[in-house]
């Protein structure tokens, strides 16, 4: 329902973050633009600012939700390459290769050493081979 029509249906003027809420309420209802702006405007104001004021916060609460996880999502992310680039280091001395074999992701292995790093092995080879043989 568009802000318009809400307002026409109901001759209310609420603010656009108020008519957030109310099209969050309005989208979590079956019933029709018509029955909801007449059950709306009936309601008492006080009671409509409540319901509207819990909307937002709901609204406000997964919105900070949805930021925290993507942050953490990032977080994670950063800790991860870190701790993948700390591994890989571990190619300078051949002994370690298994363990870093088993920690890296083969891609990142062999970008690290085309970047010159460290010559190929077979298993880098193998795995480049599997890996292009569409090109």
């Amino acid at each position: 329902m568009l802000v318009t029509e809400f307002k026409d249906r109901t001759g209310l003027n609420p603010t656009e973050r108020e008519y957030r809420a109310i099209e969050e309420i309005y989208q979590n209802h079956k019933q029709q633009k018509d029955e909801f702006c007449a059950q709306w405007k009936k309601m008492p104001e006080e009671m409509r600012n409540a319901v509207m004021e819990a909307m937002l916060v709901e609204m406000d609460v997964k919105e900070q939700y949805r930021k925290e996880s993507e942050e953490w999502k990032r977080i994670t992310n950063d800790h991860a390459e870190t701790v993948q680039n700390t591994v890989i280091e571990l190619l300078d001395d051949d002994s370690n290769n298994e363990v870093v074999y088993s920690l890296v992701p083969m891609r990142k292995i062999v970008l690290y050493k085309a970047r010159g790093h460290h010559d190929f092995n077979a298993r880098d080879i193998d795995w480049i081979e599997q890996h292009t043989k569409d090109f």
